[in-house]
This record gives structure tokens, C-alpha cells and sequence, in this order.
């Protein structure tokens, strides 16, 4: 039932990769997407007496590490500022993807 299980998992990650790929990869994004990724690691990997012992909410909070990567996500997307883009440089990216096609 592991191998199953890892299959779709991989599976599952392909996807996100996949709906990400289209957005450019520079120093923000990559803050974006690795600090919630660890977030959810280490919380996954919290021993359930440490969960048990905080305050009911922050207990239950904590009691999903998706719901501390997601958390985790929308406080770094909103705390990160985006980079400003150029409408100039915006029309030269669209028009070099479609000459390389």
C-alpha cells in the first residue's frame, strides 16, 4: 500500500510542479514556495505530545501540517513584495516565447 501511496504523491507533486512552471522562478517565487514546504515538513514531523500540550486552537492548527504550509503561504505571499515588471520588458518575454515556438 507505500508504493501506492508514493506513487500518488509523486504524482500530486508533478501536478503543483506543473501549474507552477508557467510563473518565472526568481528569488521571491522560490521564498513563496520552499519556506511553506519546510513549514509543513517540520510540522508533519512534530511529536503529537508537543501538539497536545499547546492551547486547543494552535493544538488543532497545528494538528495539520497543510494547514500550516497553507497559512505559512498566504502570510509570505502577502509579506514578500512582488518585483515590478516593465510593461516593455512583459511584451518582450510574450514575444520571444512565441518566436521560439
Amino acid at each position: 500500500i507505500w508504493g501506492v501511496f508514493g506513487v500518488i504523491c509523486v504524482l500530486i507533486m508533478m501536478s503543483g510542479f506543473q501549474s507552477i512552471r508557467e510563473y518565472p522562478l526568481n528569488d521571491r517565487n522560490s521564498l513563496v514556495i520552499g519556506i511553506p514546504v519546510l513549514a509543513t515538513i517540520g510540522t508533519s514531523m512534530m511529536p503529537a505530545a508537543l501538539i497536545q500540550s499547546m492551547p486547543t486552537l494552535i493544538s488543532y492548527l497545528f494538528g495539520s501540517a497543510i494547514c500550516v504550509g497553507a497559512l505559512v503561504a498566504i502570510i509570505v505571499n502577502l509579506c514578500i513584495p512582488e518585483e515590478k515588471v516593465e510593461e516593455d520588458d512583459v511584451v518582450d518575454d510574450v514575444m520571444n516565447e512565441t518566436n521560439a515556438a
